[in-house]
């Protein structure tokens, strides 16, 4: 057969088993390939329109859109904080901090206890170049400050624009909490508490770190001026804040852990209706340096300190005017000075030259 067509002839090539011939109709014993479901007929102009169109189930609908707008996510404080400001629409700017004060005081006490873990161990230097090499600490240069003067370097793009100002918590005889705001570095001043408060000085009680975070549920080191709950009677706490305050002309800056607050001193005295107490904080007493003896007998140089020196004698009176011999009464013959006044001659005698 397959000859015969090669060489023209009229011979009919076997047709793959299952399948019809030409001009042949489908029997019912043929074999038919399922169709896909959902699939029109080849041919139709069904078929024509759904050509390059996604096929979908009909019974899978889009989801309905919420009509609700979306959750504003920006920079928030505590949650007590927010409900502060947004009930007395206080007017102020938050500003993310890169270290709270918290996150300084944990790590210093980590290094310490790292320095007392390694002392003693010979390859401790080698650890710490290693460790050096792959952990670079960007707070190298400040980590032997104090940690409110880390705390002003790592944040100074938001302690530089204003000023900062500490919140200290004190509770008083029976119970009442009294909160006292100080500018940065000052201290609180007792007795003016006591006497503001009308009670005496031994009544007046700084409050624990940890009472203030159970009551408040404030982080540690975290205590801002509004947002605390009322005590056990229903009183609001005291705030009593430093009159030095009122003459400031930049924002107050307030420690709210990892977000700070910036709010002018009118905003503030109008949102938290606080008193201003004259005197109520003083700088710093500078701590007494101590000089030891170095030669065993007293002074000398200790702690980069000088001894403080010996008195300066005062200067020797000057001499009396002397009343020249040779004159009346009342003719006084003083010493001149400067250069205009010419030097008595040594060979001669004052009083022969008086009597001449």
């Amino acid at each position: 057969a397959g000859g015969s067509k090669g060489q023209g002839g009229s011979g009919n090539r076997e047709r793959t088993p299952g399948r019809c011939g030409k001009g042949e109709g489908r029997g019912a014993g043929a074999q038919r390939r399922v169709r896909t479901p959902g699939r029109p007929e080849r041919g139709g102009d069904q078929g024509q329109q759904q050509r390059g169109r996604k096929r979908r189930p009909v019974e899978q609908e889009p989801r309905p859109v919420s009509e609700a707008p979306p959750t504003l996510r920006g920079l928030k404080a505590h949650r007590l904080v927010e409900e502060f400001l947004a009930e007395h629409k206080v007017r102020c700017q938050r500003v993310f901090l890169h270290r709270s004060f918290r996150t300084i005081i944990y790590f210093q006490g980590q290094k310490k206890k790292e320095a007392k873990a390694l002392e003693g161990n010979a390859a401790a230097p080698m650890v710490e170049k290693e460790a050096k090499k792959t952990v670079v600490d960007r707070l190298d240069k400040i980590k032997h400050l104090p940690p409110w003067e880390q705390y002003f370097k790592v944040n100074s793009h938001f302690t530089r624009t204003g000023h900062f100002v500490h919140t200290v918590a004190w509770e008083v005889e029976g119970g009442r909490i009294v909160h006292t705001v100080v500018p940065h570095p000052n201290m609180v001043q007792t007795d003016v508490v006591a006497r503001a408060v009308q009670k005496p000085e031994s009544s007046v009680k700084r409050r624990k770190i940890q009472a203030i975070a159970k009551d408040t549920g404030f982080p540690l080191f975290v205590c801002p001026p509004f947002g605390h709950p009322k005590d056990a009677q229903g009183r609001e706490p005291v705030l009593l804040i430093d009159s030095v305050v009122t003459e400031f002309k930049r924002p107050l800056l307030f420690d709210c852990g990892t977000v700070g607050l910036s709010i002018d001193v009118s905003e503030f005295l109008r949102s938290t209706q606080a008193a201003c107490v004259e005197g109520l904080s003083a700088p710093p007493k500078e701590p007494t340096p101590t000089v030891k003896s170095v030669d065993g007998v007293g002074g000398g140089v200790a702690a980069g300190f000088l001894a403080p020196r010996p008195p300066t004698p005062e200067p020797a009176p000057e001499p009396a005017p002397v009343t020249s011999p040779c004159s009346g009464p009342g003719s006084v013959m003083a010493k001149e000075e400067g250069p205009s006044a010419p030097p008595a001659p040594e060979s001669q005698d004052p009083v022969a030259m008086c009597a001449d």
